[in-house]
Order: C-alpha cells, then structure tokens, then sequence
C-alpha cells in the first residue's frame, strides 16, 4: 500500500485534499482507481489508512482508520563527510530504510565534493525529497531530515548532540580498536548515538585526533575498508539488527 506524507494534524473520519505532485503519482504511475487504498502520515507521525477519490486532477483521500505504530526508543543521527553525487543518493536511501534518525552532512579536509554556498539550499531540497520518497517506500511513519553541511569542528560544538553517545568509524583504527557491536552492546542504556564517517579519503590524522580528544570513540568495522556509504550503511544496519531485529 502506497504511503504519504502530509501536513497538517489530521483526525479519522476527515478528508484531505493531496498535493498536485502526490495526486499525479497516483493517477499517472501508480494508476490507481476510485476506492484504492493508501497510508497517510501526518506531522505528528499519525498513521491513516484512507480510500481515495479522483475528481479530474485532484485526489481525495478519506481517513477511514488510524493505525497503531510503536517506535524504537534508540535513534542514531549519522553525521558523514560529503561524498559524490550518484553514492551520496543511494546512501541516503538506505540508511533511511534501515533506520537512520538523521543525517548531519559535514566538510572535512579531504571532502572531494565541494559545495557553493548559493547551492546548498537546493541541494537540501533535493537531498530531502531523496528521503522523504525512502521514507514512504519503506514505511516510515518519521520521515529522516538531512540538515545543513557544517565543518567537523562545529558539529563537535553543537550543543545539539551533548547527551549523545559519540563515535568515529576510522579505517586505519587498528586490532586493537573497539568493534561497532561491541560499542553499541555495552551502551545499551543510551538512547541516542552520533555516527561519524569519513569522505572516500578518510580523515586525516588531524581530525582523528580532535574527535578523540572530544570524547567520541574511535571504532573499527572489521577487517576490511568500506567505501564511505558502504561504512554509513554498515553503521545504520547494525543499529537496526541490534535493537529491532
């Protein structure tokens, strides 16, 4: 069943018109008809099964019943170094559906992609719209937000992430370094992590070093090196099969 987001708080029993670009899917891919069903999202994370209505161009949808859904109590926010276009999208894709609270795009020193500043603001559209669309495919009654780049150093000085349990997933860690699985196994009393990976050059020594001395855990991911988005999904996917699996 087909699933969208919508603003507003909505109630059972009440109708809502869809938005142009959601009524087009629905009549023009999809192809749907008149008494299909669909799952409808409000701001407060409401879950609605409702029947739709045609009438030309518009789609009405009735809200016949609410639905239940219970949320894991553990969210993990990735922070992760820019990384190219095509690689960039399928990671956001896939940490959505495998959990991701949210994603904190950060600039390091070796990021290759560079953003102009009169860019961001439609980059984060896009990038927002990448999740928001993964966030329907998969169900999701949260939809994941994708904030503004900001440098290393300012995301460790966000007072937004103070309470957080905090770690870095560094290549070069060594043998010796704590695994994820471990990490997450004896923080099981936290309920919010900050994940941080690097661009496809990895961190430099520098950067390393802040975070350490920063508080944040330095963690290996095994014995291979993962490509940045493989490292982000790695990440994402443990979180889920520890606590929801």
């Amino acid at each position: 069943m087909q699933q969208y987001f919508v603003d507003g708080i909505l109630e059972k029993g009440t109708e809502i018109e869809l938005a142009k670009e959601q009524a087009h899917h629905i009549i023009h891919v999809l192809r749907m008809k008149n008494g299909n069903f669909i799952r409808i999202v409000d701001e407060s994370m409401q879950l609605f099964i409702a029947d739709i209505e045609i009438i030309g161009k518009k789609v009405i949808a009735h809200l016949k019943q609410q639905l239940e859904i219970q949320q894991s109590d553990k969210k993990v926010v990735l922070a992760i170094s820019l990384i190219k276009g095509e690689k960039w999208d399928y990671m956001l894709q896939k940490v959505c559906e495998l959990g991701v609270h949210a994603i904190q795009p950060i600039i390091t020193s070796r990021c290759v992609v560079k953003l102009k500043q009169d860019n961001v603001e439609k980059k984060l559209l896009r990038w927002n719209k990448i999740t928001m669309e993964a966030c329907e495919q998969c169900k999701r009654i949260d939809k994941v937000v994708v904030y503004p780049p900001i440098y290393l150093h300012d995301l460790i000085e966000h007072s937004k992430y103070k309470d957080y349990q905090c770690f870095v997933a560094y290549e070069q860690a060594g043998e010796s370094a704590k695994k994820l699985l471990t990490y997450l196994n004896e923080n099981r009393d936290g309920n919010n992590f900050l994940a941080v990976v690097g661009p496809e050059g990895g961190f430099s020594a520098e950067e390393i070093d802040l975070l350490i001395k920063s508080k944040f855990e330095c963690l290996t991911l095994g014995n291979r090196i993962l490509r940045a988005e493989t490292a982000a999904i790695a990440i994402t996917h443990a979180f889920t099969f520890l606590y929801e699996c």
